[in-house]
């Protein structure tokens, strides 16, 4: 375990790393917009750190500005506090989608689909049948 603080797209993440206690504080992020949704998002997460809602929240708001550090930090805190949930993958999974990471996106889906989503069953087999760049006339 490790005592610090990290501020990663936007939140300080602070108190003893890897054993689940933490404090965040909401911090805009630099470059995006600051919206009414997304503050009220960030106050949220901080009142209930352990909800899983509000995380997830945080993350398409976030991820509606094109905030992805922040929006990839919410999925990721979905994930750990609700494993067997698959919304935090799925979110995770469409996200890396967009930003390229196709193989990694994979792996989220895929791990979404195992617990039930259809959604991310459905970003699967539109990843499968996708013409990989080079082929895109």
């Amino acid at each position: 375990m490790k005592l610090g603080t990290l501020l990663v797209g936007g939140l300080a993440v602070g108190g003893l790393v890897g054993a689940g206690i933490y404090t965040w504080r909401p911090a805009p992020t630099a470059g995006f917009e600051e919206t009414p949704q997304l503050a009220r998002a960030r106050q949220d997460v901080v009142a209930r750190p352990d909800d899983a809602d509000a995380w997830i929240r945080l993350g398409d708001e976030a991820r509606h500005v094109g905030d992805g550090t922040t929006a990839r930090l919410a999925y990721e805190r979905v994930i750990d506090l609700e494993p067997l949930d698959p919304r935090g993958h799925a979110r995770l999974g469409i996200l890396l989608v967009d930003e390229g990471r196709v193989e990694a996106a994979r792996r989220h889906l895929g791990r979404a689909a195992d617990l039930g989503s259809a959604d991310a069953r459905f970003v699967l087999a539109g990843l499968d049948d996708a013409l990989p760049a080079d082929e895109i006339p």
